[in-house]
């Protein structure tokens, strides 16, 4: 019975990260240029960089993208510092709608009943055309059924799951169970390269019963703060514009999960009384999707307070090279691998 859980949740996990990359490449790809010329045009002030932020990440449902994009234009010098920081702000809270999906519609429906068509649909509009947006859509919405198929397995690996592991013992509110949970979230999240599909796995073992309330949201703080190593890799010998980016996104993770653990409590009393909570097991999914939004929604207030402060601090603390300087300011592997932004770069 072990070996066919562990087979099915491997298989459920495969699954879901081979359909939200399939999603990802897709939108990525029907966007083409364009998304390099919409973020030029909509970060002129920092409500618009957040918007822009949210709405990426909702739609590519990958905030890691999002953000590697805008380190790449920061490292190019084609974003101003202030600008990136606040798509990487909005994109954090972009990365909820994810669990709004899984919470609504993943956990909620027969995914077997749709997930097939989605990805039947979308490999016939990959393979009919061959020319055009059309192909990457198909991908995108084949990906997307790749997804909820995963899920699907997952639910009925973690049903099995939940009766031979003592997780109930971790769930409890006292500070052990919580410092764990948080780190598992993290790790979990830095291994697999993508908070959205850890949020799934998390809402799913919270639905079947494999986690309770309490671990599920300090799981779900630690894959907010995983999201960093992404950002934290691309930067390896970046310039100083795009290791400034970095350092920023993983201070406000850092503060935001901070505040989070601290209002555990009451952000998840909030969460579950909104979502209906105490009629049982079958609304945990929803209260854990409102409470992921609530703290990063905390999460933006904060930097709306604070950021001005943050950037001065990192730009004190990570100095550009001198203009004499042999070092480049803009140029790096990392824009000289893409050229419109190599050519960005140089005007610069």
């Amino acid at each position: 019975m072990e070996f066919v859980t562990l087979s099915m949740s491997l298989g459920g996990l495969g699954l879901l990260l081979l359909g939200m990359h399939m999603m990802t490449e897709g939108l990525k790809s029907a966007a083409g240029h364009q998304l390099n010329d919409f973020l030029e045009r909509s970060t002129q002030t920092r409500l618009r960089a957040a918007l822009t932020g949210f709405g990426l990440t909702a739609v590519v449902q990958s905030s890691s993208a999002v953000i590697v994009t805008t380190l790449g234009f920061t490292n190019a010098g084609m974003l101003r510092l202030r600008q990136a920081a606040w798509v990487v702000f909005g994109s954090n809270l972009g990365t909820t709608m994810t669990a709004w999906i899984v919470a609504i519609i993943g956990l909620q429906l027969n995914v077997s009943a749709f997930a097939m068509p989605l990805i039947g649909i979308g490999m016939l509009l990959k393979l009919l055309f061959s020319k055009g947006r059309t192909q990457h859509i198909g991908l995108a919405i084949a990906g997307f059924g790749v997804l909820f198929f995963g899920l699907g397995l997952l639910k009925d690996a973690f049903d099995g799951v939940a009766e031979w592991i003592p997780m109930e013992q971790l769930g409890t509110a006292d500070g052990l169970g919580i410092v764990i949970g948080v780190l598992v979230g993290a790790i979990l999240t830095a291994l697999i390269q993508s908070s959205s599909a850890s949020i799934a796995i998390i809402l799913t073992a919270s639905v079947t019963g494999v986690l309770t309330p309490l671990l599920g949201a300090a799981l779900i703080i630690g894959a907010n703060i995983g999201t960093t190593a992404t950002s934290l890799l691309t930067t390896i010998g970046a310039t100083a514009n795009a290791r400034r980016l970095a350092l920023i996104h993983v201070i406000e993770k850092a503060t935001t999960a901070v505040v989070a653990l601290i209002l555990l409590v009451p952000l998840w009393f909030v969460a579950e009384a909104l979502t209906d909570g105490e009629t049982g097991r079958t609304n945990i999914s929803a209260g854990l999707a409102l409470f992921h939004t609530l703290f990063n929604v905390l999460g933006l207030f904060l930097m709306w307070l604070w950021s001005n402060k943050l950037i001065r601090f990192v730009e004190r603390l990570i100095k550009q090279p001198e203009r004499n300087s042999e070092k480049p300011r803009y140029l790096d592997n990392t824009v000289l691998q893409i050229p419109a932004m190599g050519i960005g770069a140089m005007h610069s």
